[in-house]
């Protein structure tokens, strides 16, 4: 993922690494949200540069809004509207979406 850390901070102008953590938060959601979106395991090295622009402008944007917020155990959660992004470039990603479906028991969930 440093070839998409690297597009994006290319795109950004940002020459040193002052900004890598956020952008990596970013690249990180986009890549996530593309991967679901048309239903992939990986992100293809086709979609590279894609999840650059995609992570750039999720940089630029900032952060929307807060999607959600609770008092116990303080949790706050935001809204950073990676499925916008995702819809502004769907002609780009139609190629790549699975046409095979997974049921919910083929997810594998993070730990």
């Amino acid at each position: 993922m440093t070839e998409i850390l690297e597009n994006a901070k290319m795109l950004l102008n940002i020459p040193d690494e002052s900004a890598d953590d956020k952008l990596s938060f970013y690249i990180d959601d986009i890549t996530e949200a593309i991967k679901s979106y048309c239903r992939l395991d990986f992100l293809p090295v086709q979609l590279y540069g894609l999840a650059a622009q995609m992570a750039a402008r999720l940089y630029e944007n900032g952060v929307s809004n807060v999607k959600a917020l609770a008092q116990g155990e303080r949790r706050v959660e935001f809204d950073t509207d990676a499925r916008s992004v995702i819809e502004g470039y769907a002609d780009r990603l139609k190629p790549f979406v699975s046409r095979s479906g997974r049921v919910p028991s083929e997810v594998v969930r993070a730990e």
